[in-house]
């Protein structure tokens, strides 16, 4: 399955070559001249990458950790256990509170 990816981050690159995807990036002149046309000519609303398209099913989602739960369902990777499953989220929602300093 190949995913297109608008400048994501490395937690979603991380994320796709666990689960041996594959996947291309677009550059920074991309996002920059969707942002500045109209929202509909989007893939999907957003205020800024990263954006994941699903090239198969022409679905597309923004937000690093709506990024992250949607493949981590779609490639089978989240828990059965909805407690695990919980712990998975957070784990999903960390990188955008992390700081490397």
């Amino acid at each position: 399955m190949l995913r297109e990816v608008i400048v994501c981050g490395q937690f979603v690159r991380a994320l796709l070559a666990f689960a041996g995807q594959e996947w291309t990036e677009t550059n920074d002149d991309f996002i920059s001249n969707l942002m500045q046309g109209p929202a509909s000519d989007t893939p999907a609303p957003f205020m800024g990458p990263p954006v994941l398209l699903d090239i198969e099913t022409w679905f597309a989602v923004s937000q690093m950790p709506a990024i992250v739960h949607f493949l981590g369902e779609t490639l089978e990777l989240m828990p059965a256990d909805p407690k695990l499953r919980a712990l998975a989220m957070k784990v999903a929602m960390m990188p955008t509170t992390l700081s490397t300093s």
